[in-house]
C-alpha cells in the first residue's frame, strides 16, 4: 500500500481550518441564545397589570429602563421561524412558544440589536394586539381580562 505523506504546512492548515469551522459553529449556536435576556422587572409589571387590572392600559415606556426600539407581542403557539421573520433578524425563542398556550411572549428589541423578553401568562388576561408597532413614541397598549 502506498502511504500518503502530508506536509507540516498542510497539517497546520487543516488544523486551522478545522478550528475556524468549529468556532463558527459555536458562534452560530451560542450567540442567538445569549443575545436574548429575561426582563423579570417588565414581566412582574405585566403580571401585576393583568392580575389587578389597575388600569386598562399599559405603558411600556414606564417599565423598560434601557434604550429600546420596539416591542413585539407574540401570541400562544407562535413558532420561532415566524418570530425571526417578524423581527427581521436572528432570534432564539427562549420559552418554546410554538408549544405554549399559557402565555404571550413580549419581545423588546434593544437599540444595540439584542433582545429582552418577558412572559405574560394568559391566566391573568391578554395584552391587546396593536395595529402599529409598539415604539418608545407609541408605547401604550390596552389589556383585557
Amino acid at each position: 500500500m502506498e502511504q500518503i505523506i502530508i506536509s507540516k504546512k498542510a497539517k497546520k492548515l487543516l488544523v486551522m481550518l478545522s478550528l475556524a469551522v468549529l468556532i463558527l459553529i459555536v458562534i452560530l449556536i451560542i450567540v442567538p441564545r445569549i443575545s436574548v435576556s429575561h426582563d423579570k422587572t417588565l414581566e412582574a409589571s405585566l403580571h401585576e397589570q393583568l392580575q389587578t387590572a389597575s388600569s386598562e392600559t399599559f405603558d411600556f415606556g414606564d417599565h423598560i429602563d434601557y434604550e429600546w426600539k420596539e416591542v413585539i407581542i407574540f401570541p400562544p403557539y407562535t413558532d420561532e421561524a415566524y418570530m425571526k421573520a417578524k423581527l427581521g433578524m436572528r432570534f432564539h425563542d427562549p420559552v418554546d412558544m410554538s408549544l405554549r398556550d399559557d402565555m404571550e411572549l413580549v419581545v423588546v428589541v434593544k437599540d444595540n440589536g439584542t433582545f429582552a423578553y418577558a412572559r405574560a401568562f394568559t391566566r391573568y388576561g391578554y395584552l391587546q394586539q396593536q395595529q402599529d408597532n409598539i415604539t418608545p413614541e407609541n408605547a401604550v397598549i390596552g389589556s383585557e381580562p
